[in-house]
């Protein structure tokens, strides 16, 4: 995760190949990574030694401010992703969402029926990193 925030930090570029000032601001887990994220973000010292080392994820001013969020859809219990602050993931909605009702004449039973449409789509694929574990 650290060397995820370093990277995305020092080597992103833009189309052109100029260096961007990209910066990973929250972290995406699956529930099965709750405890380790807990650890990660909220101990002050380093996790699991004797030592009294710093928390370096802790430490990181510029990386994930926003901290951690917990998804529970995620299929792969081993995956996890960074939100970085360039934006990208998009939501157009097209038509807002409506209701109609109307009483069926033979039974008298209320029917009622919802309408929307919506396109979730992202334009610059740098909103989101993601790892590709072998698990």
């Amino acid at each position: 995760m650290l060397n995820a925030a370093i990277t995305i930090r020092s080597t992103w570029k833009n189309y052109a190949g100029l260096k961007i000032h990209a910066r990973g601001e929250k972290l995406i887990i699956p529930a099965n990574l709750e405890p380790v994220a807990a650890r990660l973000f909220r101990s002050e010292l380093r996790v699991g030694t004797g030592t009294n080392d710093i928390n370096a994820v802790k430490e990181m001013e510029q990386s994930f401010k926003g901290g951690y969020m917990v998804y529970d859809y995620l299929t792969s219990s081993f995956a996890w992703f960074v939100l970085t602050n360039i934006p990208g993931l998009v939501f157009f909605q097209r038509k807002p969402f409506e209701t109609d009702m109307s009483v069926e004449f033979s039974t008298d039973n209320l029917l009622v029926k919802g309408y929307q449409r919506y396109v979730p789509t992202y334009y610059d694929w740098r909103h989101l990193w993601g790892t590709y574990p072998a698990n």
